[in-house]
């Protein structure tokens, strides 16, 4: 595996943790600030393996089933 491959893969792996732990409800987020800054680190992540992927981001709502 590259450099570049596993840092595409750790990327898609935390993403895919973060969103699978808001998704069921692992992490409690009735806190609105707490939320929005688990979505931040999400978007973050995903913004920056897009980026070295060059492919279009997967929206959020999508991955969370809402």
């Amino acid at each position: 595996m590259s450099t570049q491959e596993t840092k595409e893969f750790l990327f898609t792996q935390t993403c895919n943790v973060i969103a699978g732990h808001l998704a069921s409800g692992n992490i409690p987020v009735t806190n609105q600030y707490i939320a929005e800054s688990f979505e931040g680190i999400f978007l973050a992540l995903q913004n920056e393996y897009n980026k070295n992927v060059k492919r279009k981001p997967t929206p959020l709502k999508e991955i969370l089933g809402k």
